[in-house]
């Protein structure tokens, strides 16, 4: 029998890249062990096409970590929020749904639901609003994250949800028609101008690199950063997707953002750090993440080129494949 092993060696030991099935021993055979402290990258399948999943040695199986299907918010039927009229959704992923949502004294503001229903088992649907108890005291915090003002659950219908600052909207800001209101983030900022300004740059990643900071001092990792997962308030940064914090070095398996994720995985500061450096690779440069390292043709043209490669020097440290030769802390970037 033929298996689809790849090496892939770091600077803490060496990683396999194996089928779902084998690394959860479900072929019968045992489950691979690695040291504790290791992870492996496992495909959901045994071929392509495959979002890249890291489970470390105790996480939760494959199976379990896989949503049930992505969640369509266009399909959603709104839920009842106390106090709060859900006008529409405004966003979505694996397993919850962003709804605009309008107060009894007509403020408006993002509410996050999150249904059992989209996961395959109980306990990464537990672990999800595990990571919102542990955000919620740290969300108020610091200005580089988005603020959690209410956490609820229903468990009749067997949800929780989270009322939170409301984004900006792409064009009007904070003044805007609820019917056609889009959520401004560094996505649609790079969709719409490519690289931002070098003082943007610098002003953006002071901000985001402090927030994580803060994450991590309080014992906490993101394991998300990426430009879509970023929001502006008031025309600044904010880290909005809360949902796969979790303590530093827990066990955890989720599917990683493309581009994003360092080889060892996602569960240390610096993990974090590198889908920093990936996030300030796209406004300096106007590239997608995954074209890191090229820079544009005619780069070195650029009237403000010297600026910009003093930070693609800092960029290149924070995604080193090694992850001892990155930044170690965020205070240090």
């Amino acid at each position: 029998m033929r298996l689809p092993w790849q090496s892939q060696s770091s600077a803490r030991g060496m990683f396999l890249r194996v089928p779902c099935a084998l690394a959860t021993g479900r072929v019968g055979r045992p489950a691979i062990a690695l040291p504790p402290a290791e992870a492996v990258t496992v495909f959901p399948s045994t071929s392509p096409p495959f979002p890249l999943q890291y489970r470390a040695v105790g996480a939760p199986s494959c199976a379990e970590a896989r949503p049930r299907t992505p969640v369509n918010p266009s399909l959603e039927k709104a839920p009842f929020i106390p106090d709060y009229e859900l006008l529409r959704p405004v966003g979505g992923g694996n397993y919850g749904t962003v709804w605009l949502g309008r107060n009894i004294l007509g403020g408006y503001r993002a509410v996050k639901v999150v249904h059992r229903r989209n996961f395959a088992a109980q306990r990464p649907y537990d672990r999800e609003y595990a990571g919102l108890m542990k955000y919620e005291p740290l969300s108020r915090g610091h200005p580089g994250l988005v603020a959690v003002l209410h956490v609820g659950r229903n468990a009749a219908e067997d949800y929780f949800y989270c009322v939170m600052d409301l984004a900006d909207d792409v064009a009007q800001g904070r003044h805007f028609d609820p019917a056609k209101y889009e959520p401004r983030t560094l996505r649609t900022d790079l969709d719409r101008h490519q690289r931002l300004p070098v003082p943007d740059c610098v002003r953006i990643g002071m901000a985001l690199a402090s927030a994580l900071g803060h994450l991590h001092r309080h014992g906490v990792v993101h394991r998300d950063v990426k430009p879509s997962n970023i929001i502006f308030i008031d025309h600044e940064p904010r880290f909005a997707d809360i949902g796969l914090v979790e303590d530093i070095g827990e066990a955890s398996t989720f599917v990683g953002s493309e581009g994003y994720t360092p080889p060892e995985g996602p569960g240390k500061p610096n993990a974090d750090l590198y889908g920093l450096g990936k996030v300030l690779f796209e406004l300096v440069t106007g590239q997608r993440q995954l074209e890191f390292p090229d820079l544009p043709a005619g780069f070195d043209a650029w009237a403000d080129a010297t600026a910009r490669r003093r930070l693609f020097e800092l960029i290149r440290r924070a995604r080193d494949l090694n992850p001892r030769r990155r930044f170690q802390s965020a205070e240090e970037l």
